[in-house]
């Protein structure tokens, strides 16, 4: 799974960016910030005795720096595991969809663009190449966020 990932990223970057994805970086950095504001919060507004023996499961935590980090890094790695992490790979999995629409329209208005005279052959095996990477690109994408991985 991991390998295929790193295949489908380097596949990506032979696809063209589109100005949309902007939006996706952006909605990343507030997947980011959210777990860390709402470890913050929970940190601050929180009894730090009483949450760090919770933490500890019954053993007190006497260092107020070791309670405040403790309390911190528990939350924060809480929060990030469950609600931001499947928010990361659904952005991941929205802005490989993104792009390769992206690539579709730009092959397809090149295409469109061209006349039938200077659709020759060479033109078309460029076409063909490009839209095979596209395909590979799809293929991958499927592979690892839709078909159940094999036992």
């Amino acid at each position: 799974m991991k390998k295929r990932l790193s295949f489908l990223l380097l596949k990506l970057q032979y696809l063209p960016s589109s100005t949309k994805e902007s939006i996706y970086s952006s909605l990343m950095l507030v997947i980011f910030l959210i777990p860390l504001a709402v470890a913050m919060s929970v940190t601050i507004l929180c009894d730090k005795k009483i949450t760090s023996t919770e933490y500890t499961f019954g053993h007190e935590v006497e260092n107020q720096w070791a309670q405040i980090m403790l309390i911190f890094f528990k939350e924060y790695i809480y929060f990030f595991t469950y609600p931001a992490f499947p928010c990361l790979i659904d952005v991941l999995y929205c802005t490989i969809c993104v792009r390769c629409s992206c690539a579709i329209r730009k092959l397809t208005r090149k295409i469109s663009l061209c006349s039938p005279e200077q659709f020759g052959p060479s033109e078309q095996i460029q076409v063909l190449r490009y839209k095979a990477k596209i395909d590979e690109t799809l293929k991958i994408t499927q592979e690892i966020f839709s078909v159940p991985p094999s036992v």
